[in-house]
């Protein structure tokens, strides 16, 4: 299977990068609301690379299994 249906890690790392220096600078200024989203766009962002990266763990063992069974 290809690399290219992968979900890219450094897409989100960089989400989450921006995010923590985002995150700092609401919480220097005061800004609990904007933090707390902040907070929660990171966490959905977490949890779609998770699921993206499930997605593309089952799709390479089914293609594997598939495979192994045409071989």
């Amino acid at each position: 299977m290809s690399d290219m249906n992968r979900p890219h890690l450094g897409e989100f790392e960089t989400q989450v990068k921006d995010g923590a220096v985002d995150l700092l600078n609401r919480i220097e200024i005061g800004d609990f609301a904007g933090a707390i989203k902040i907070i929660q766009d990171l966490s959905e962002a977490r949890h779609k690379n998770f699921y993206n990266e499930v997605g593309y763990l089952t799709r390479s063992l089914h293609n594997a299994i598939r495979d192994f069974q045409i071989d």
